[in-house]
């Protein structure tokens, strides 16, 4: 069985103003269509299941994938009223949890608001937090989708045909990524961090937050960041488009090295490293890796 933990984190904010769940603070709900139709509480559910859908606010949920399961089930234990439980509804194959009934305003101690879910397996996995942040151990399926408002995303394993992480203030963090298509990751002020990643297509996108990547094995890469720094390993024979506007970009060159075409408006290059000079392009090793690299006025360092 695999684990999967979204746990709360008390007095973080939410982008529409409201706080998360402490005792005397209200929570805002959104309404959500077809509510005359989910299920309020503890509740099982028969069928195959394709995609959940989790729209959480804070609290803890935790997610457990049992490949001996035969239904769906839903399970919480508190003395809430009917329309601040958990509600959910399941139609063909696609599981809809949101955090109590649509629309509702209201207070609630987030030690009442934690849920487990236990499923047999998810092909797709639509998760949405607001203020909590996603923990998870284990993430498989063919898509993944992840976003948190202001909480951050760690994640230890990813595994999935493709997959869209993003948060607006949180940052990612990824022990171990595999993803057969596309890896698509975006912040806004919070940092990326991937300790080892494979996949065919990397897009990496932050205003202010830093990327940082210990090992890929990757086709094509493509990394923007506005004020933020970006740390990468070079490996193999990908290719690379990483742009800044004033952040400096460090590169961690291997045997096999790279062709580089780097342009900048005023920063320099540090390196240690030998290279040549072929076409006005600079060419470190055997020059395996592609490069494009536009550093705007922050600096370029080769290691």
């Amino acid at each position: 069985m695999k684990h999967l933990a979204f746990k709360a984190m008390s007095l973080a904010v939410f982008l529409m103003g409201a706080t998360s769940c402490t005792f005397h603070q209200v929570i805002r709900g959104h309404s959500y269509e077809n509510a005359g139709k989910y299920e309020a509480g503890t509740i099982e559910y028969e069928g195959d299941l394709k995609t959940i859908n989790l729209n959480w606010r804070c609290g803890k949920v935790t997610l457990i994938e049992d490949a001996t399961a035969t239904s769906i089930k839903i399970e919480e234990d508190n003395e809430l009223e009917a329309r601040k439980k958990v509600h959910s509804y399941f139609n063909e194959g696609v599981l809809n949890v949101e955090f109590w009934d649509s629309g509702v305003i209201s207070t609630v101690d987030y030690n009442d608001k934690e849920v487990t879910i236990t499923f047999p397996y998810a092909s797709r996995m639509n998760l949405i937090s607001s203020s909590a942040p996603i923990i998870a151990e284990t993430l498989k399926g063919d898509m993944i989708d992840l976003t948190a408002s202001s909480g951050m995303i760690k994640v230890n394993t990813l595994e999935a045909h493709a997959s869209n992480i993003g948060t607006s203030s949180g940052s990612v963090r990824i022990a171990k990524a595999t993803v057969e298509d596309q890896l698509d990751i975006g912040t806004s002020s919070g940092s990326i961090t991937l300790e080892d990643v494979k996949a065919t297509t990397l897009d990496l996108g932050t205003s202010s937050g830093s990327v940082h990547i210990t090992k890929m094995d990757v086709k094509t890469t493509d990394i923007n960041t506005s004020s933020g720094s970006v740390h990468t390993v070079v490996s193999g024979n990908g290719r690379y488009y990483i742009n800044t506007s004033s952040g400096s970009v460090h590169l961690k060159m291997n045997d096999t090295g790279a062709i580089l075409d780097w342009s900048t408006s005023s920063g320099g290059l540090h390196t240690d490293k030998t290279y040549s000079v072929v076409g006005g392009d600079k060419v470190f090793g055997e020059g395996a890796a592609t490069m494009y690299v536009n550093t705007g006025s922050g600096s370029l360092y080769v290691d």
